[in-house]
């Protein structure tokens, strides 16, 4: 949980609203979820380079 709120407090550092970082923080969580519960990062690396692809195509988040 302290690095899901360290994952969140870093994107604030980038100037990213509270309210998407508090999500981004939740996020952390569903990811540290996936790494225990299938026992590797592998699947959470490409969980999050899917969803930040998406966010790219989207138009959500730049380059």
């Amino acid at each position: 949980m302290v690095t899901s709120l360290g994952f969140g407090l870093q994107h604030y550092s980038l100037g990213i609203p509270w309210v998407i970082c508090i999500s981004f923080s939740i996020e952390g969580m569903f990811y540290g979820g996936i790494t225990i519960k299938s026992g590797s990062i592998i699947p959470s690396i490409i969980w999050y380079i899917a969803l930040n692809t998406l966010m790219v195509l989207s138009g959500l988040i730049l380059k």
